[in-house]
């Protein structure tokens, strides 16, 4: 297995506003989108440890270079990313890659006995999320693949 396209860093936040504000003030990271997710209408399949659950954030998004910056505020429902929040306080959560050949990659990091906690359907029906349990491995952050 190799990964070879890192696309994201995702920090979960306390509140994605002053995050989005903070991050474009010192970085210059202008604009900084930021939305709630699930959109309205969409049911993204998610799956928290294996089981069907439904859950909410805000979302700040902001490009430095080739690498894009998610910023994270859990708002309702169980999620990786409340459980951090709670956890640990705001900090670094996931590195993401975009890999061409995802089922591929999520059965080798399965094989290799890195647990799946968490995984959907993105907001486009042919994409694809999962995230892998490497806090023990990563030096604390979770890994992200998406399928686009």
């Amino acid at each position: 297995m190799k990964l070879t396209n890192p696309d994201q860093v995702g920090m979960v936040v306390d509140d994605a506003h002053k995050a989005a504000s903070s991050f474009a003030r010192i970085f210059g990271a202008d604009p900084v989108e930021v939305l709630d997710w699930p959109a309205p209408g969409f049911d993204p399949e998610s799956y928290y440890y294996g089981q069907p659950t439904r859950w909410s954030m805000r979302v700040g998004f902001f490009q430095i270079g080739n690498l894009q910056w998610e910023l994270i505020q859990p708002l309702e429902g169980k999620s990786i990313f409340a459980d951090f929040l709670s956890e640990h306080g705001p900090g670094l959560h996931h590195v993401r890659f975009t890999e061409p050949h995802f089922e591929q990659q999520v059965a080798a990091l399965q094989a290799a006995g890195i647990r799946m906690i968490s995984n959907g359907i993105g907001i486009h029906q042919v994409s694809r999320w999962a995230y892998f349990d490497t806090r023990s491995l990563l030096q604390g952050y979770l890994l992200e693949l998406r399928k686009n």
